[in-house]
């Protein structure tokens, strides 16, 4: 029975991942590895207002389209299901209240009203309707001219937006109800059918971000889980050259990433596709478990117990289990898979497989004769270079930096951005205890920038309210509507004519949730609290973000001083780890300490000079501790014996482990070549060390 014990496990846990549909919960979106706080919870709550819902259309009209040809193309856009056309779509309960409510939006021609004439304007106004065979200029809702004229800078061809440059602008929105990836998904392979049918049409919205960043790093991920898998597959096949062996090893790997995801997947809403490919390179390490074993023998003889493999063991889950502190959500995801899948690893490789056992085969190593070098020179290089190098390092806390930088859609947004005449705006999250402190900070940062635009600029604050109540009743503007009634019944003109003309309510309309919903307000309740945004110029972004109230929605703004705490407390916590594995190996080790004290410093010294000739991200630190609590486990083995058996296990799992990290340099995203190039290069010091450190008599 034991000897299918290994069996059973894998069927059990694929089982169990697929059947409760635990792959749904892996996640490629940025958000994903966001470190938790505030802000990530109001950049959640932003990316689901109507402001991220926009997807607008540019027709290149080079062609010079007809109109037939434009309503055909828009009507296709139309078709797409949840698509609707912002031009066309007015909130009945909106335009009601703007209407009310519309002399408090309305500015008025102080100096005019002063030398006003109102006989003599409305004579004009009268001789004009009686006497033009054509369209009269004067507005019946400001006879007098006395409100002054908003200027509508827009070009329109064909009753559409237009712009010489560029061509037709068109602006859509998405239904509310939609926010899903998948969703997302669906929409923006319409909209490219649609590109790819009229080559004239140009889109951009910024769901495409979640869409195609997306989708890359699914793409890359796959590609790099691909290459790796099958990389080892070759080496082990090479190495072992028991298919046996190979098999009941290659169904503890993935068994151990099923189990670490299942795990994970009851704790966390989400986890990270970063995880699960690190997840791949993270198994190498637990190869080495097998590897000793099975080359110093214990398989054969039903060994079940090795000091040196249970160390090496707890010291690597001791770093890891110190680090998943760190506070960084990916670094805890990282953290916590990793003990999980070396744990699971560590037990079926320790205890089961001495039970089942597998027959040694000698596997041949090619004799190189490689020039002998002194641990005492490797010492000294490491420390000096690192005196060098802890100098030098610069860090990067923008943590953009570590998302797949989409640039052919960045470049379509700035050409849309220029286009919609908005290139020289950045939006900001306002957040208030009530709604009409929320109308009160918008007020307040339009007085700061007069361009700013929001949502709530078609609502007026009690506070507003009160002040142009005030200018009204100074300006006598119930006086000025008295008088025009009076001599518009003198001149001829219908009883009523101009009744609602320079009308104003004095009392303000009481704002609720639902009904700002109702009208189409882009508002978000979160919590206690409500949210919503404005779009301000960027030469006036300093000021208004030195106000409490205003939050950023710049990623690195965001999570700077957030990546800075995080990135402090990796490293202490690094350390504290680093101090701890030197007193449990000194005590280990005690007269060899000194000899294979450059299994953890050499390693350390390369990646810190590599580190110091870039900007260092937290993932850089991160793994730079892990690679030292892996080294540890080398130079544990080289306390015992420096046998040929020692000698190959250590050499053939610093390869596996230098295989399996080492195509994480390949990704084009800088969340796995930051951990790819660091493993990478502290593996490869290992590997320097195994091959040309003198060996100690």
């Amino acid at each position: 029975m034991i000897r299918y014990l290994n069996y059973l496990f894998f069927i059990l846990l694929f089982l169990v991942f697929f059947s409760f549909d635990f792959n749904k919960k892996i996640s490629t979106n940025m958000e994903s590895i966001l470190p938790n706080s505030q802000n990530k919870e109001l950049l959640k709550e932003f990316l689901e207002l109507n402001a991220n819902k926009k997807i607008y259309f540019i027709l290149d009209d080079k062609k010079k389209l007809s109109l037939e040809e434009i309503r055909k193309i828009e009507e296709s856009i139309e078709k797409i299901d949840s698509i609707e056309k912002v031009q066309f779509k007015k909130n009945i309960e909106l335009e009601k209240f703007k209407e009310e409510y519309k002399t408090y939006f309305q500015e008025f021609d102080e100096n005019r009203i002063l030398n006003l004439n109102i006989k003599k304007a409305l004579t004009e106004y009268y001789q004009e309707l009686t006497n033009s065979f054509l369209v009269s200029n004067f507005d019946k809702n400001d006879p007098l001219n006395i409100v002054k004229k908003q200027n509508f800078d827009l070009e329109l061809k064909n009753a559409r937006v237009y712009k010489k440059e560029y061509g037709y602008l068109l602006s859509y929105t998405l239904n509310k109800n939609i926010s899903s990836l998948d969703q997302y998904k669906k929409i923006y392979k319409e909209i490219k059918k649609l590109e790819e049918k009229y080559e004239e049409l140009k889109s951009f919205s910024p769901i495409f971000y979640f869409v195609e960043n997306s989708q890359y790093i699914k793409n890359d991920a796959s590609k790099i889980a691909l290459v790796a898998t099958s990389l080892l597959l070759v080496l082990y096949l090479l190495i072992l050259k028991n298919i046996k062996l190979l098999i009941n090893t290659l169904l503890v790997l993935v068994s151990s990433s099923f189990f670490a995801s299942i795990v994970l997947m009851t704790i966390f809403k989400e986890l990270s596709i970063f995880v699960l490919v690190f997840g791949i390179s993270i198994s190498t390490i637990a190869i080495d478990y097998m590897f000793h074993h099975y080359f110093h023998k214990n398989y054969n003889e039903k060994k079940v117990f090795n000091k040196e493999v249970f160390l090496g063991f707890f010291t690597t889950i001791t770093v890891f289990f110190i680090l998943s502190f760190s506070g960084f959500t990916l670094l805890t995801q990282i953290s916590y898979f990793s003990i999980l899948s070396l744990l699971y690893s560590y037990l079926i490789f320790s205890f089961v497989f001495p039970k089942i056992g597998f027959e040694f085969k000698e596997v041949k190593s090619l004799k190189l004769k490689l020039p002998s070098i002194d641990y005492r020179y490797f010492l000294v290089f490491s420390i000096v270079v690192f005196t060098y190098s802890i100098n030098s390092l610069n860090f990067n806390f923008d943590i953009k930096a570590l998302d797949y930088d989409n640039k052919t859609l960045k470049k379509q947004e700035d050409f849309f951005r220029k286009a919609l005449l908005i290139e020289e705006k950045t939006v900001v999250l306002i957040k208030a205890n009530t709604i009409e402190k929320l109308l009160e900070q918008n007020e307040e940062i339009k007085r700061v920038d007069t361009s700013s635009n929001s949502p709530l600029d078609n609502l007026i604050s009690h506070k507003k309210f009160k002040e142009k109540l005030a200018f009204l009743e100074s300006i006598k503007l119930k006086d000025i509507q008295k008088e025009l009634n009076i001599e518009a019944n003198i001149l001829g003109f219908k009883k009523g004519y101009f009744e609602d003309c320079y009308n104003y309510k004095t009392t303000p309309t009481i704002y609720t949730y639902n009904t700002l919903l109702k009208m189409g307000i882009d508002i978000k309740r979160v919590d206690n609290s409500f949210i919503s945004y404005i779009f301000i110029s960027k030469d006036k972004r300093d000021e208004i973000l030195k106000k409490e109230y205003v939050h950023s929605l710049s990623i690195k703004d965001m999570f700077e001083q957030q990546l800075k705490t995080d990135m402090k407390k990796t490293t202490y916590l690094g350390l504290v780890s680093l101090f701890l594995i030197l007193f449990v190996f000194l005590i280990f080790a005690k007269k060899q300490f000194i000899y294979t004290l450059s299994f953890l410093l050499f390693p350390l010294c390369v990646i810190m000079l590599y580190l110091s000739m870039i900007q260092i991200n937290i993932l850089h630190l991160f793994m730079s501790f892990i690679i030292v609590g892996i080294s540890i486990d080398y130079a544990i083995y080289f306390t015992k014996n420096q046998s040929e058996s020692t000698k190959k296990a250590i050499f053939f799992s610093a390869l596996s482990s230098f295989a399996g990290f080492a195509v994480l340099v390949f990704s084009d995203i800088p969340s796995l070549f930051s951990m790819g190039i660091v493993a990478t290069l502290g593996i490869g010091a290992i590997v320097t060390l195994i091959l040309f450190q003198k060996g100690k008599k």
